[in-house]
């Protein structure tokens, strides 16, 4: 793509839109995006938004305006403005663009300077800047941000301006430490650079170039590697998004035929293995796409227009199903306003587009709660029902991320099946501590990030066996008479013998006096006094001897540990079916899920 097509459309675009702004109401189609709902979050700044993103933990999102210099940041569960952070000199961090946070920080580019701005996301305030290598005032090239969750980096793009044919080869990617702030190592020389994507496991950066395919970077050495570029003659690559699965890489093609408009513009998939377009999906005529981004599954696209062409002047947001890839299956249009920057939700709930109007504004598209799961079947076991479902047919356009079992007779017995994201959660759960000889059945809700669903119907009814049942006994216990009938513990003991993390699960082995019902309950420190919940299993055991409980994390503990280390509380009880209930607490120390290194006990 030519360097007067590319600033040609940039003032077109700015003109159009603001002299649209005082003639049209924003307002979005009836056409809704998947199955969500979109609302407007007006910002408190007087410019267009440019590019908008989500904590980790998905409760905020910070919006950017180029314009007004400021920093919106928006409380996701009532999608308003919280607090904007202005630009603290008036000058170094002029023209906040790119936009990504960690857990404690919130990273700002500013496009007019070459500087990375450090927000505090405790305060709410500039607490440093770090200037990029070879900025110089006035540069308005550096534009992306995009943060490894698996470690302490960032990189940041400088775009490379067409025509790459002139020689102008000054993109560049530069790594930054997100914990210390220390500038590391940078890529130069990318000839037509315009975006970056990152791979799941980190190890490559892949920069979309207006002078064909798409460049990799190993991010150990911060060099090109060849073996691992796409190269796509005669293509112009303008965006790019990696599939968190880890299996292709989802790039806009811009396709200049020569005409003004439409232009037979693409979103093309690409295998990261071969590197091979495997896919080709002609996007909607006239439309100049702006950016990407991918659902936390994988399973959907999502693309932002700048324009809408001469027979269509709105902005646009566009779904694509990634697993089926066909036209757009979903859009959503926006008179008199621009699609910039893209944001999704690390649960895929919630995905906010930055516009470009006279007055900033996020639009919000907010998915559904699941459908009901399906055909419930129960299958008896020893004091326990093993049921399996089918997955709704609508998952409400977010990732599921959990199911839960309950007994409709007993709803204090339940079980979850937890996902972990890309992959969804299993679709068979083990309801535990029924009473043996009663009638059970059971339900199944579906939740995802939007809330949950509603209930399957009942499964079958089942009737658990007891331990010593013919077909299903368990041996006798140590202690126990010559019939196999148990002698109640009198004396009941608990001991536990170590807790490791191991991914994410906690794993705890310890050793019990006789039969009886063993639970664990994990929790970390929240504000004040209060305990964050992060992990409860419960366990039958037959006899006396060692067990082992595995105690897998809940999305909340996941989400916490994608953060950093925690250290976390676990409470341990034993109830024997005769006898007293003992207690015990161990501290575990686990390791960041990314690095899933097994931590041993502290205390």
């Amino acid at each position: 793509m030519s360097s007067d097509r590319s600033r040609r459309k940039s003032r077109r675009i700015r003109g159009a839109v603001l002299a649209l702004a005082g003639l049209c109401v924003l307002m979005v189609t009836a056409t809704a995006v998947a199955t969500g709902t979109t609302s407007l979050i007006t910002l408190t700044g007087t410019s267009y938004a440019f590019d908008v993103a989500f904590s980790p933990d998905g409760t905020t999102a910070y919006a950017t305006e180029e314009g007004s210099n400021k920093v919106s940041v928006i409380d996701v569960a009532t999608r308003s403005v919280v607090t904007t952070i202005a630009n603290p000199s008036g000058t170094y961090m002029n023209t906040p663009r790119g936009v990504a946070a960690t857990a404690d920080r919130v990273f700002v580019v500013s496009a007019n300077n070459g500087y990375v701005g450090v927000i505090s996301r405790a305060t709410h305030t500039y607490e440093n800047r770090i200037l990029m290598p070879g900025s110089i005032i006035g540069d308005s090239e550096i534009k992306t941000i995009v943060i490894d969750p698996a470690a302490p980096r960032a990189y940041v793009l400088r775009r490379s301006p067409p025509p790459p044919a002139s020689g102008n080869s000054n993109g560049s990617l530069t790594a930054l430490d997100t914990g210390t702030l220390a500038v590391g190592g940078t890529a130069t020389g990318l000839v037509g650079a315009n975006d970056v994507a990152l791979s799941v496991d980190g190890a490559t950066a892949y920069v979309a170039s207006l002078a064909g395919g798409v460049t990799a970077i190993d991010t150990a050495t911060m060099t090109v590697d060849p073996a691992r570029t796409i190269t796509v003659a005669g293509a112009s690559f303008l965006a790019v998004a990696a599939d968190p699965r880890g299996q292709y890489l989802y790039a806009y093609r811009d396709v200049d035929d020569g005409s003004l408009w439409p232009y037979a513009d693409q979103l093309q998939v690409i295998d990261i293995a071969t590197r091979a377009i495997v896919h080709t999906v002609q996007v909607l005529d006239g439309e100049v796409w702006n950016e990407i981004v991918v659902s936390p599954d994988g399973r959907r696209t999502f693309l932002s227009s700048q324009w809408g062409g001469s027979t269509s002047p709105y902005g646009t947001l566009a779904e694509f199903d990634t697993t089926v890839p066909a036209a757009a299956v979903h859009t959503a249009t926006f008179p008199a306003a621009t699609a910039f920057g893209l944001g999704v939700s690390g649960d895929g709930a919630h995905v906010y587009t930055a516009l470009n109007t006279s007055t900033g504004r996020v639009m919000a598209l907010t998915m559904a709660a699941p459908g009901a799961p399906t055909q419930a079947t129960a299958t008896a076991g020893v004091e326990s029902a093993t049921v399996s479902w089918t997955a709704p047919t609508s998952d409400g356009g977010a990732p599921i991320l959990s199911y839960t079992v309950t007994a409709v007779e007993d709803p204090t017995k339940s079980c979850t099946a937890q996902a972990t994201l890309p992959n969804p959660p299993a679709a068979t759960c083990t309801v535990t501590g029924l009473t043996a000889g009663t009638s059970y059945t059971f339900t199944v809700v579906a939740r995802n990030g939007a809330g949950a669903g509603s209930a399957s119907a009942a499964s079958n009814a089942v009737t658990p066996t007891g331990a010593n049942t013919s077909g299903a006994a368990a041996a006798p216990a140590p202690g126990s008479g010559a019939s196999g009938a148990e002698t109640p513990v009198r004396r009941s003991s608990l001991r536990v013998m170590s807790a490791t993390g191991a991914g994410r699960d906690v794993v705890v082995r310890l050793r019990v006096s006789g039969p009886g019902r063993i639970t664990v309950r994990g929790t970390v420190s929240g504000a004040g006094s209060q305990r964050i919940a992060v992990c409860a299993r419960s366990a039958v055991v037959r006899r006396a001897g060692t067990a082992t409980v595995i105690c897998p994390l809940n999305r909340r503990g996941r989400a916490l540990l994608a953060e950093s280390a925690r250290t976390v509380r676990l409470a341990v009880a034993f109830t024997p079916r005769a006898g007293v209930t003992r207690t015990a607490v161990r501290v575990v120390r686990l390791a960041a899920i990314a690095s899933a290194r097994p931590e041993p006990v502290t205390g």
